[in-house]
């Protein structure tokens, strides 16, 4: 019930290039670094470097002025929270996992603050008051967890409590120069007043057009 309160009308088109926070590359802290290689071995931890060049390549043909970029140490939850809820539009690249055995401690790693563990939970984020209309999170391994897929909806359903109606993960990593090449075409869409289902579709025809990522694997 609170999500379908809280949901924003979705405007058909936008008027002018909303407020983008881009985050990627966080700078982990060795007590989550310790953690995962604990607790979860069979994680791959999202290349920093590759991370670093998608967000350069959303963020070029945007108005600068419209843009905040989080990476490194600056990329904390604290900054996180300070900035999401100004956003039209959130793009995080940070290392995130669907957590099959407990949707709602999913979780996307960035750089440790004094108040914060370097996690941001999906159970943290319903507690946000945003008003984005859409939230990418654009890391590959977001459904490496065995019996992650089949709890996305939970994922989703914290972004909606928070007051974004839609989400964008990848259902299995891909390669990275065209994974970028897809993001660069749907934020560029976005930017032009389309709507995210309609921007991603123009962005997924843009890849199939392509005679050499027409596969699905693209």
């Amino acid at each position: 019930v609170t999500a379908l309160v809280r949901m924003p009308p979705v405007a058909e088109r936008t008027q002018s290039p909303g407020r983008l926070v881009a985050v990627s590359a966080p700078e982990l802290g060795p007590t989550v670094a310790d953690e995962i290689a604990r607790t979860a071995p069979e994680w791959v931890i999202r290349n920093a470097a590759t991370a670093a060049e998608e967000m350069q390549a959303i963020v070029a043909g945007a108005e600068m002025d419209r843009v905040q970029m989080l990476s490194d140490a600056a990329a904390t939850e604290a900054s996180l929270d300070e900035r999401l809820p100004h956003a039209d539009v959130i793009h995080l690249g940070a290392p995130f996992r669907v957590n099959g055995a407990s949707p709602l401690f999913s979780s996307m790693l960035l750089a440790p603050d004094p108040a914060n563990d370097g996690a941001l939970e999906a159970r943290e984020i319903m507690n946000l008051d945003l008003r984005a209309t859409i939230a990418v999170l654009s890391d590959g391994a977001s459904m490496t967890m065995r019996e992650a897929a089949d709890e996305v909806g939970a994922v989703a359903w914290a972004w909606r409590a928070a007051g974004v109606p839609s989400l964008v993960l990848p259902r299995w990593a891909a390669d990275d120069v065209v994974s970028t090449e897809l993001l660069v075409a749907f934020h560029a869409r976005l930017r032009a007043g389309d709507t995210p289902d309609v921007a991603l579709q123009a962005a997924r025809a843009t890849i199939r057009s392509r005679p050499k990522t027409s596969a699905p694997f693209y």
